[in-house]
């Protein structure tokens, strides 16, 4: 019987292609509905996923969702459609418990991928038992990091957490912004102290403007208890400004008098509390065009970009994408109990041509759905999702007729994986590289080519 899914939403035009898109699939049954208490009510145990049609002004009724994600017995998963695409307001929603956002008009093969494989995780995931459930810890969870840095990034990264400057990490949706600040904070001396995280793009001018300050602008009740005054429960250790970019400009004098001054003032007395907490902002690549623009203050951004640790995506350095495929296939694998499986020479291709738009957080995904879907100890194309394996530009009997035997694929693959790991460890430096290798930089060109690293000119080996 086929799993079902709702869509909450006023536009039928969205309605009708998300309705025809699933219909394709021949997995889901949707159902249409105009609110989420109406899409509550009449909801079943099949449930796997819940579309909401997001908007500003609408996070009470996200939040309800989000409860009843928890509640209801097939544990849906809630996936937000945007009529824009805002990197921060991403970010934050899927922060808040959303397993992802997808932009109006919707990019059908993208739907398609994400639909396969959040029923696929419905049907892997055992119930929660809500009687034998732990309580939640207050402490941040551990990040499992997904691979280790480029070498340049790493050595940045250990040069800054011994320091105690202000610092912003910036890199598209998906390169490990957060994780790289935890990681900072891990690293420091400061270590045993507090991580204290602000989400910027949740919290409202008036809250926020609370919070760096100490001060509870009106009488909402429980706005004290959610503030809980962060600046002060981060004490000597540090606090993390997440998605920094979407901070308006009137609270950004705010934050900016708080850093230069080192002190929190609360207005209610003349009272002032030294900040001893070390500061790590977290922002997407659009910071310096907001600069430009006017939405984002010159003194402050001056401040912040002084020291910047920037993350590269995984199209920047795709000799990074054969480690963190072997590093995801083991965690998943210790996950779930399986066997380490191969993978096969066409899919590793595939897999490092795809262009990653969600960089790393869609390399676990799509490698998870793949672990569970390979049979016989190896992962072949038919196993990633059409949009990853249209990438390889084969012909389609070279895909059938399977080039190379299993000890030819697997010799590959292992080749594949040494050169990019010389490559990580020697900082892209190709001449380091092939030295290391044991083979002429001519060789180690033709290969980076054979394997999708790089493009060579028309007419070339």
């Amino acid at each position: 019987m086929a799993a079902t899914a709702v869509l909450i939403s006023t536009d039928p035009a969205l309605g009708e292609c998300l309705r025809k898109a699933v219909t394709h699939l021949g997995i889901l049954h949707l159902d249409l509905h105009a609110s989420v208490d109406e899409a509550l009510s009449a909801t079943d145990d099949r449930l796997a996923i819940v579309f909401f049609h997001y908007a500003a002004g609408q996070e009470l009724q996200l939040a309800k969702l989000l409860q009843f994600k928890q509640t209801h017995p097939a544990h849906p998963a809630v996936v937000a459609i945007t009529d824009d695409f805002h990197p921060a307001q991403a970010s934050s929603l899927l922060k808040q418990g959303v397993a992802d956002c997808l932009t109006w008009p919707l990019d059908v093969p993208r739907l398609a991928m994400l639909t396969d494989f959040l029923i696929w995780r419905s049907h892997c995931s055992p119930t929660p038992n809500t009687a034998t459930a732990k309580p939640t810890s207050t402490r941040p969870p551990r990040v499992e990091p997904l691979v280790r840095w480029p070498n340049d990034v790493a050595q940045r990264m250990e040069l800054l957490a011994a320091q105690d400057s202000t610092v912003l990490v910036v890199g598209e949706t998906g390169t490990g912004r957060t994780q790289a600040a935890r990681e900072l904070h891990t690293r420091s001396p400061r270590s045993d102290e507090p991580l204290v995280v602000v989400e910027c793009s949740s919290l409202s001018p008036t809250l926020l403007g609370s919070e760096q300050h100490g001060h509870l602008m009106g009488s909402s009740p429980g706005v004290e208890h959610h503030m809980a005054n962060r600046l002060q429960a981060a004490g000597a250790g540090t606090l993390l400004l997440e998605d920094i970019d979407l901070l308006p400009l009137k609270l950004q004098e705010y934050l900016l008098g708080t850093i230069e001054q080192r002190f929190i003032q609360f207005h209610d007395s003349s009272r002032l509390v030294p900040l001893r907490s070390r500061i790590i902002a977290t922002s997407h690549r659009g910071l310096e065009s907001k600069r430009r623009i006017g939405q984002f203050r010159n003194d402050l951004f001056y401040h912040l970009n002084a020291v910047k640790l920037n993350l590269p995506s995984l199209t920047e350095h795709r000799e990074l994408i054969a480690p963190a495929v072997e590093q995801c296939i083991a965690q998943a694998c210790a996950r779930n109990g399986r066997p380490l499986p191969q993978v096969d020479q066409l899919a590793m291709r595939a897999i490092v041509a795809y262009g990653w738009p969600s960089n790393l957080r869609e390399l676990r995904n799509v490698v998870e759905r793949a672990v569970a879907l390979s049979n016989n100890g190896t992962i072949l194309l038919e196993n990633l999702p059409a949009v990853v394996a249209k990438s390889l530009s084969l012909p389609r009997t070279a895909r059938k007729k399977r080039v190379g035997t299993n000890l030819e694929s697997s010799r590959q693959n292992a080749e594949m994986l040494a050169i990019s790991q010389a490559l990580a460890k020697n900082g892209n430096n190709r001449s380091k590289t092939a030295a290391e290798l044991g083979i002429s930089r001519v060789t180690l060109y033709k290969k980076l080519h054979k394997y999708g690293f790089i493009q060579l000119p028309d007419g070339t080996g």
